[in-house]
């Protein structure tokens, strides 16, 4: 299997009514609501999304392990398990 790898570019997903700030490598997305109520705040997260190896393995332990809030507003993920290389990378 040739290894390659594809690039996200976070903007170009964002609509167009939302405010877009760039900073470094990351951007800041916010968006104001119409009519009453809070404004929900601004999210930061790379401008970029490299799709590989780790990304995937990233998104492999989500689909097991993770799960939407009742609220379906908010991600989670926990495990106790510290048997993987994916789990001793990032901490």
């Amino acid at each position: 299997m040739k290894n390659t790898k594809l690039v996200i570019n976070i903007q170009e997903l964002v609509s167009e009514s939302w405010s877009v700030g760039k900073l470094s490598n990351m951007i800041k997305i916010s968006y104001l609501t119409k009519g009453r109520g809070n404004n929900p705040k601004p999210v930061i997260i790379p401008s970029k999304i490299i799709v590989n190896e780790r990304f995937v393995e990233a998104v492999a332990m989500y689909i097991g392990d993770g799960k939407l809030s009742d609220d379906k507003r908010h991600l989670d993920f926990t495990s106790k398990d510290r048997d993987g290389s994916f789990y001793e990378r990032f901490l």
